[in-house]
């Protein structure tokens, strides 16, 4: 920095500043800004902070939000205070905010009162109501921020009944609708909150149906929220971009986050596993006129599916087995899915049982939420607990699956343990991925299946989709 340029993991941090200065009297380093005083005063901070690594300070012209333990704010809070005395500034503290997150209650409620020692009148707001530059920042106070939108949605659409039609069309689209909430819905996870963002898109249908002198039904909605390109309205519904806008902002922002929090390893996650969605997508509920029950329906075809697959693998590696076999019964007569016809390890024959449970149930959505085969691995404890007496006189493998794709750990080593011995019979190097893309196969054609169970018989497409001719404007 000695030079006068700032290195390029601190320009972000200093807000785009690419130049400093040196100050002859203090040695100290500032931006070199035009209108922002206040940049000497976090450069200062900032600068500081990059060089250890531990960027947790946000500014935005007059804004600044200090992160860190409380001896770091208090140290950085402190600067603030005596540079900005230097300035000619003062710190209107009754505008402060201050929010302790973690830690015990009693530990919270400390570190409360000795903020309140060194800025008297500071607020500390709830959860609920917590925003930085009118964004929330914790899920809870995102149902607040959409119902005030939806309430200024109500207002302004009103007033648009005063003016024409053609001027009032065009501020709902380009300026009311979705451009309203288009910095809420980057700033923060609101796709969480789909009600409260399904009812702002009713307030702009039924103003665009005012407007238009329409009926807005669902079919007429629908085709309003289309490309302008396609001869339609082009009023985009926040609940399908608030997914997409939200994820936009992460990754532009993802290289500056790293550098705030170096701690933590976005990369090191589930999702990076092989196994992760192979082959399988899936769009947001609101995008779909069927529910998710649909997968959660036992297909008795899957099922059998999967066991042959690995009837057949097993026979590929010299191992002779049977499906359904007698003499296996529990308590409830009820048999396992397969067992080897000879010793499989520790000289005891394989038991296996297959099950295939649906990710977006309700029993396993919040574990699935936040580790890859969370369904799987519950439901292949589940399988072990009932087969239990099995345990002793034959060696049981749980094998459960995920309709989104996920093996569980017990069917993954299983199948590892099938495919090398596969490879070394054959051959085939590739007889481990071959099996795995078979079973993957399986698992999407009984998730085809599932869906279409859930549709009525009808005798004509039109009454289960709604056809759009995209080459035709002049629908």
């Amino acid at each position: 920095m000695l030079d006068g340029n700032v290195p390029e993991d601190v320009c972000p941090a200093l807000y785009g500043a690419s130049l400093i200065a040196l100050l002859k009297k203090t040695e100290g380093i500032r931006p070199i800004a035009i209108g922002n005083t206040l940049r000497r005063l976090g450069g200062k901070i900032v600068s500081k902070r990059v060089m250890e690594a531990t960027v947790a300070l946000q500014w935005y012209f007059d804004d600044a939000t200090l992160g860190g333990d409380f001896e770091l704010v208090s140290r950085d809070f402190q600067t603030i205070v005596e540079i900005g005395a230097s300035l000619g500034l003062e710190l209107n503290t009754s505008k402060c905010e201050f929010v302790v997150c973690g830690g015990a209650p009693t530990q919270q409620q400390v570190t409360r009162q000795k903020m309140k020692l060194l800025c008297p009148g500071v607020i500390f707001p709830d959860k609920e109501t917590l925003t930085i530059l009118g964004a929330p920042v914790f899920p809870e106070a995102i149902p607040p921020v959409l119902e005030k939108k939806i309430q200024q949605a109500e207002l302004m659409t009103t007033r648009l009944q005063n003016i024409s039609a053609y001027q009032a069309l065009f501020l709902l689209k380009n300026c009311l609708s979705l451009p309203k909430l288009l910095y809420i819905l980057r700033r923060s996870p609101t796709f969480s909150c789909l009600p409260s963002l399904q009812a702002f898109d009713e307030t702009i249908r039924k103003c665009a149906g005012k407007i238009a002198n329409i009926a807005m039904d669902d079919t007429v909605w629908r085709q309003s929220s289309l490309p302008v390109s396609r001869g339609v309205l082009g009023i985009r519904r926040v609940d399908e971009l608030a997914l997409p806008a939200f994820l936009a902002s992460v990754h532009s922002a993802f290289d500056l986050m790293k550098q705030i929090y170096p701690q933590v390893d976005v990369n090191s996650t589930a999702s990076d596993k092989p196994l992760a969605g192979r082959k399988f997508r899936t769009a947001s509920h609101s995008h779909s006129p069927i529910s998710a029950e649909g997968l959660s329906v036992r297909r008795h075809s899957r099922h059998s599916a999967l066991n042959d697959s690995l009837h057949r693998a097993l026979i590929s590696c010299k191992v002779p087995n049977v499906l359904e076999p007698n003499g296996i019964l529990r308590d409830d007569q009820k048999r396992p899915d397969g067992l080897t016809l000879i010793p499989w390890q520790q000289g005891k024959a394989l038991v296996w049982d297959v099950t295939c449970v649906d990710t977006l149930a309700e029993t396993y959505l919040r574990g699935s939420a936040g580790q890859l085969g969370y369904a799987a691995n519950k439901a292949e404890e589940l399988k072990r607990h009932k087969y239990r007496e099995l345990d002793g006189r034959y060696l049981f493998c749980p094998v459960a699956f995920e309709t989104f794709g996920p093996f569980g750990n017990e069917a993954s080593s299983l199948i590892q343990q099938i495919g090398k011995r596969i490879a070394e019979a054959t051959g085939e190097t590739r007889s481990l991925s071959f099996l795995k893309q078979k079973l993957s196969t399986d698992i999407q054609r009984g998730k085809a299946a599932s869906v279409f169970g859930t549709f009525s018989s009808h005798r004509g497409l039109e009454e289960i989709y709604y056809i759009v001719d995209v080459n035709n404007r002049d629908f």
